[in-house]
């Protein structure tokens, strides 16, 4: 599944940048340009940081440093924090820059390509499912002003937001509805850089709204994605709890993942389903692929570097992956007979043939919002959970399938 946001275009806010802000972006070779504010006119050099985790000044007694996460960095100061998404895509060659600034102070001088976002954050437009299940743990909900569609949520709670009015259904891509989400006037507005559409977000800057680009996708671990939630809780003022939360899942995780490396066997496993004719396989440098082989499985396609996507015919497909002893990830597919219905060819994998076909649609609104991409992201220990137990459930005996269920 594609993650659905407000696109950010390249070009577009390279532009946008240099007419509004004078330069949003840098150029950097995949890494943030670190820089100090000049002196000019008499303006004073930005004061010296203090480095990422450790504590700066009263209004900041609890700070965050990525341990996992590779596409983001954060400096503070003594009334603000410089937040850097270094990788906002993969292969990314531009950064983006943004300046947190504490409520009721003056905001610094020297930092002219920085979008400046006052925190904490009381009104917060997200863009994407996988925000959501953050903010939620962080205990914001109350601050979502707008998301894209309803029909994409699992959770109840902001479901029930949207019922009630409280929370803004804006639209996505060319059917955002760019007056409404500028009526909202956010604090904030979360978005990626996925794709194109940067007219829209070109309109937004325009209108003086902080947008903020979130790269977790692009992070290519489980544990890279889920510590995100660092990043989010920058926007609110809550490192402490986001410290703690991260802390949690990455021990959990860490502790299944070497349960898993300890089994006796390897099952050899395969992902997706076709689309449109083609066949979309993860490299064995992608976060699905780190996925399976923490969980203590071989992936048939592992033998690639690539984090991104090869696309495959069904023929080429069924060549490797026919003697497989599992098949996950089958897209829609919610019995065998969808399967079957859609190509009787599926039934030449072995794993078909065995009741060895698994997906991740076990929490699914009827509206089709599935809880494996809102927060199975955020929750990576749970996914691994699903999947030892899966390819070896005397591991895991007395877990029961979260996101994960067997298609019969």
């Amino acid at each position: 599944m594609i993650t659905r946001a407000l696109i950010v275009s390249v070009a577009g806010l390279l532009a946008l940048a240099s007419a509004v802000w004078g330069a949003g972006v840098r150029e950097g070779g995949g890494q943030a340009v670190r820089e100090t504010a000049p002196q000019s006119d008499g303006a004073a050099l930005a004061p010296q940081p203090a480095e990422s985790g450790q504590r700066s000044g009263e209004l900041f007694p609890a700070t965050v440093a990525p341990s996992y996460a590779t596409g983001f960095s954060v400096t503070y100061h003594d009334t603000y924090k410089l937040v850097r998404v270094t990788r906002p895509w993969p292969g990314a060659r531009t950064s983006f820059e943004y300046l947190l600034v504490e409520r009721g102070t003056k905001p610094p001088s020297g930092y002219p390509g920085a979008v400046r976002v006052t925190v904490p954050v009381r009104s917060v437009v997200a863009l994407s499912e996988t925000y959501l299940a953050e903010i939620e743990m962080l205990g914001e909900t109350a601050s979502l002003s707008g998301i894209d569609r309803a029909a994409y949520v699992y959770s109840a709670r902001i479901r029930a937001g949207v019922a009630q009015g409280r929370i803004k259904q804006v639209g996505e891509g060319a059917a955002t509805n760019l007056e409404l989400l500028v009526a909202l006037r956010p604090d904030l507005v979360l978005t990626s850089s996925s794709g194109g559409g940067g007219e829209l977000s070109a309109k937004l800057l325009e209108a003086g709204l902080p947008v903020v680009i979130d790269g977790d996708w692009a992070e290519p671990t489980p544990l890279g994605r889920a510590e995100w939630i660092k990043f989010i809780a920058l926007f609110y003022d809550k490192e402490r709890e986001a410290n703690t939360l991260f802390a949690s899942v990455a021990a959990e995780y860490n502790r299944l993942k070497a349960l898993a490396q300890g089994a006796r066997s390897r099952p050899t496993v395969f992902v997706n389903a076709p689309w449109q004719g083609s066949w979309g396989m993860p490299g064995g440098g992608s976060y699905v692929a780190a996925l399976l082989r923490d969980a203590g499985a071989d992936y048939l396609w592992a033998d690639s570097d690539s984090s991104g996507t090869q696309f495959l015919s069904l023929e080429a497909v069924i060549d490797r992956a026919a003697s497989a002893d599992f098949w996950l990830n089958p897209g829609d597919f919610r019995s065998r007979a969808d399967a079957l219905a859609v190509d009787p060819r599926f039934a030449q994998f072995r794993a078909f043939r065995r009741d060895a076909l698994y997906n991740n649609n076990a929490r699914v609104t009827p509206e089709g919002g599935n809880d494996y991409w809102e927060s199975g992201p955020a929750r990576p220990q749970v996914v691994l959970a699903d999947l030892i137990k899966i390819f070896h459930p005397r591991l895991l005996p007395d877990h029961e399938l979260y996101y994960y269920r067997r298609v019969r």
